[in-house]
């Protein structure tokens, strides 16, 4: 399952290529670099300053990987768990919500078809 999980990422992730291009053209260009001129210069600095992302990235994708009887268990302790401590989760995703929205509006992707 997880197999299909991976392979529907990457596939959906490779099609967005498409959308964000301005052409198909610039589409192969992409991916020709992609494949071929890939440039690893800029990783370091990347992981220097981006490691937040990095860790939030990776902790979301062990969680997906967890069991569903660990998912149930804690869907049941939270429903259970005091309104103090919903509130508190609450306002934590609140925040994070206000500290990661982009301050520029993006487009719709469908408007550039």
């Amino acid at each position: 399952m997880e197999l299909d999980l991976l392979f529907t990422f990457h596939f959906v992730i490779f099609l967005w290529i498409f959308f964000r291009a301005d052409s198909f053209d610039i589409a192969e260009k992409i991916i020709y670099q992609i494949i071929f001129d890939m440039n690893f210069n800029f990783a370091f600095v990347f992981f220097e300053n981006r490691i937040f992302w990095i860790i939030l990235v990776i902790t979301g994708f062990l969680i997906s990987f967890l069991p569903e009887k660990f998912n149930k268990k804690m869907q049941i302790s939270f429903v259970k768990s005091p309104y103090l401590i919903k509130a508190f989760i609450f306002l934590i995703i609140v925040q994070l919500v206000i500290q990661f929205q982009s301050k520029d509006v993006q487009p719709f992707i469908y408007f550039q078809f």
